[in-house]
């Protein structure tokens, strides 16, 4: 079955679409004998199917004539193929993966000399593969080396294509990496600069990372035949777009992913059938989206109720848009911009905005939901409805309008506690339960994540009333590291992380807790704390990962902290006892990228052991201008190693936080417009003694709801104590006050701009709140007969001060609150028979008045 060349020539040309111009094209023949028709007819059809992938992806014939030549070879027991040869099939069936992997052959992989020369331990380190990997794969993905092999999308066995996106993902990696190395065009394949959508994402497909046209099963894809890209702006129409999974394990946590492409619009009228819907797994990974325009688009969760979708990159409003957290919980940490406005939806779910960049110029509006307000909202009008919350420790830059049933959180539930200095606590294990932290979500709430994921050798143990984090490897030949990872930026009370140029100290307690020799490192890194990217997947070489990095290292009486220092290696700080805690405090300057380390015991501070450490193994150069955002500790030999009360503070402070005694601080809420509190709606607070929430109006203040107060668990109150927790340029004070501990406290000390909070002695009768029922109450009465019964202490509150006001001051007329003193008390006679005639000419001439009012 001898044929020539030319007449065997099947040529497969592809017409790009969106203005893209026609591509080279690679072509093939079938040459020689065959053991088989059937062999040859499978070999001509993957042969065909292959090249027209190829050619429709870019042109591939650049360095050659572009013409494969193809022989069955019985001596060759599966396949192979040479650079720019032949290829020559033999105990493998000829199918269409076996046929494209030996096409990547003969285009250069494993074959040309150069395509060595791009790996670094075993990674690809090219640009154009990279970013194509971290498209395919997520955040940290790389491209690796296995002999004249390379995986994933190596087609190497049938295992490695578990969906239709494998094909094309592998001829735009073998596309890139003669780009890398130079044998292939230089340029990029695409040229679409203006691209929609051509249908909606099915289930488990994503436009992020997904090339259509019928080239990846039925999917749709975009309008230009190509992978999302850099130089294109993306739109969507009515069609839907989801966010990517785990390619290889969809159902394992979901690695952070950014969209390629300049500008993403969301730009669909079809409400929660179109636009943007999360349906990532998993509490860590980052959807990124370097410039999101929301126009009238809309923004869905549609995952599990367990996963968060965290939205970051730069978001652009025009007209309003709407984010629905229909399935899961959201937090956009993108700054949040432009003309428009937003509308935040789904009862019982939250909506996070932690970034306080957010300038948008439209209104707000959430309807059911949670906004945690941890950065700030637009300009224009914040509008609560529908049994809407606002948990607020941020900025409402215009008005704010609480409609009936709607409740404002100032801050958080509970006071803040802080140490002198400003020292915060990120972590002392206490609140979770002992055992170990399981796979995510796991039972810190993910505030530690294991390494690797679901180990059980990271684990919460308990001793002599205290809590501590224990990790331990698994001391075998090869991935023996475990331990856990934890995010600085967020999730707890404070950002713990460093940013680029600040200094800040890190204090903990570390201990051995083993008779063996033990391998522990503990740290910080520049990069996120996530599963399925290192250091939280690293179970292999987690030391590569950190920038600033200690140790615990030797037997039970030799082992000794050292400090990493690039150029100089281990350092030792000082020696480790066994099953004794060491306070170490690291002193990091992410500015000059070093660190200092001071230790003591006990109660003692820090004492710094008198030298510099440069950062590394990730450099200062590799760090660059990233903030230090994850802290690390893992351990190698199945020894354990415990952590336990981790602190931050800004600036260098080598105080022992251990002695020092906590306050409360309460959280402010600012409102850059009005303040409207409807009637049934509220705001809660909390107070403890000399600390409380607040909120400042730089607009006026309608207050017709109630504020639900809180006192702060041991945390007695004085009475007469003040609590300025409202002020506005104006307020209409009708407030009600409620909660746990409302009943405690009175308004009557407010003013026209102040909305002042007093501790009440609980006295009936001692309306001027100074511990006795006296004629000094009588007068109190009677200046506001008539007025808001609010404007009196320790008063019943039924509308206006009247009779029944005065018939409690009567009845307790010279009683004495349990706090008075003694010296105080005066005789307890019967009010006088003058006070009981003013009685009478006050009821008669309010009367009067509201008859003549009316």
């Amino acid at each position: 079955m001898t044929n020539s060349r030319t007449a065997l020539l099947s040529i497969a040309f592809a017409t790009l679409i969106g203005g893209s111009t026609q591509c080279q094209a690679l072509s093939f023949g079938l040459f020689g004998s065959w053991d088989s028709q059937a062999r040859r007819d499978a070999a001509q059809a993957s042969m065909q199917a292959v090249v027209d992938r190829f050619n429709v992806y870019g042109d591939f014939d650049w360095g050659s004539d572009g013409y494969v030549d193809v022989y069955y070879n019985a001596g060759v027991p599966t396949a192979q193929a040479s650079y720019y040869g032949s290829i020559d099939f033999g105990g493998t069936w000829p199918n269409e993966r076996v046929t494209q992997h030996e096409l990547n052959h003969w285009l250069g992989t494993g074959t040309f000399g150069g395509w060595y020369n791009q790996f670094s331990g075993g990674a690809w380190t090219g640009p154009k593969v990279s970013a194509l990997m971290q498209q395919f794969d997520g955040e940290g993905a790389a491209l690796r080396q296995s002999g004249v092999h390379f995986y994933p999308y190596g087609l190497n066995f049938d295992s490695e294509v578990p969906n239709d996106s494998i094909y094309m993902r592998n001829v735009a990696l073998t596309y890139a990496m003669r780009q890398d190395m130079g044998n292939g065009n230089p340029a990029d394949p695409w040229s679409g600069r203006r691209i929609t959508l051509t249908g909606c994402d099915p289930v488990g497909t994503s436009a992020f990372n997904w090339f259509g046209g019928g080239y990846s099963g039925s999917y749709p894809g975009w309008s230009d035949l190509h992978f999302a890209h850099a130089g294109g702006s993306y739109s969507t129409g009515d069609y839907l777009i989801r966010t990517p999974l785990d390619t290889y394990n969809p159902g394992a946590p979901t690695p952070s992913f950014t969209f390629a492409g300049d500008v993403l619009t969301i730009n669909n009228t079809n409400g929660a059938a179109g636009g943007l819907v999360y349906n990532g797994k998993g509490t860590s990974g980052v959807v990124t989206i370097p410039n999101l325009q929301l126009s009238d688009g809309y923004v869905r969760h549609g995952s599990g109720s367990t996963d968060l979708f965290r939205l970051d990159g730069a978001i652009t409003l025009s007209g309003t848009s709407t984010i629905d957290a229909a399935q899961g919980d959201i937090v956009v940490q993108a700054p949040i911009g432009g003309a428009g406005g937003l509308n935040v939806t789904s009862p019982g779910r939250t909506v996070t905005f932690a970034s306080s960049n957010n300038t948008y110029a439209g209104a707000t509006n959430v309807i059911g939901a949670t906004l945690d307000l941890q950065g700030a909202t637009g300009y224009g009008t914040t509008t609560l409805s529908s049994g809407a919350r606002l948990l607020a420790m941020g900025a409402v830059r215009g008005a704010l309008d609480v409609q009936p049933t709607s409740t404002v959180r100032v801050g958080r539930a509970g006071l803040s506690q802080v140490l002198p200095g400003g020292r915060v606590l990120v972590d002392d294990f206490e609140t979770y339960p002992v055992g170990g932290i399981g796979a995510t979500p796991n039972s810190t709430g993910d505030a530690w994540l294991g390494v690797s994921n679901g180990t059980a050798n990271a684990e919460i143990v308990a001793e002599t009333g205290n809590q501590a984090l224990s990790v331990r490897g698994l001391n075998a030949a090869s991935d023996t590291w475990r331990g856990a990872v934890s995010d600085l930026s967020s999730g707890r009370a404070g950002d713990a992380s460093l940013e680029n140029g600040a200094t800040g100290t890190y204090f903990f307690r570390v201990k051995r807790t083993t008779r063996s020799t033990i391998d522990a490192i503990f740290g910080l890194s520049d990069q996120s704390a996530a599963t399925t990217t290192a250091p939280g997947d690293d179970v292999a070489s987690p030391w590569d990962e950190y920038a600033v990095q200690l140790s615990i290292a030797g037997g039970q009486s030799t082992s000794t902290l050292r400090a990493y220092s690039d150029g100089a290696g281990d350092v030792v700080v000082t020696p480790v006892s066994n099953a004794q805690w060491l306070n170490v405090w690291l002193v990091v300057d992410n500015d000059a990228k070093t660190f200092r380390v001071a230790t003591s015991s006990g109660e003692d501070d820090g004492v710094d052991s008198g030298q510099n450490f440069l950062f590394g193994r990730r450099t200062g150069a590799t760090v660059g201008a990233s903030s230090l955002t994850t802290f690390g500790i893992h351990e190698a030999l199945s020894a354990r190693a415990e952590l336990d009360d981790l602190y931050f503070v800004d600036g260098v402070n080598l105080s022992n936080p251990l002695t020092q005694t906590p306050s409360y601080t309460g959280e402010t809420l600012a409102v850059g417009g009005d303040l409207t509190l409807s009637s049934g709606s509220t705001i809660e607070i909390d107070l403890a003694a000399a600390a409380s929430d607040r909120i400042e109006v730089v607009g006026n203040a309608v207050l017709d709801g109630t504020i639900a107060v809180t006192l702060a668990p041991d945390s007695p109150l004085t009475p007469n104590e003040d609590f300025t927790v409202l002020t506005a340029a104006s307020i209409e004070n009708n407030v009600l006050l409620g909660g746990p501990d409302g009943a405690l406290f009175g308004v009557a000390r407010s003013t026209d701009s102040e909305l002042i909070l007093t501790s009440l002695t609980g006295l009936s009768g001692d309306f001027d709140n100074n511990g006795v029922v006296d004629a000094a109450d009588y007068t109190v009465w009677r200046d506001n007969l008539g007025a808001p019964t609010h404007r009196l202490f320790n008063a019943t509150l039924d509308g206006v001060v009247g009779s029944l006001q005065y018939d409690a001051w009567s009845a307790n007329y010279g009683a004495i609150a349990a706090a008075a003193s003694m010296d105080e008390a005066t005789p307890a006679p019967e009010a006088s028979a003058f006070a009981l005639a003013s009685l009478v000419l006050a009821l008669s001439t309010l009367g009067r008045r509201r008859n003549a009012d009316r």
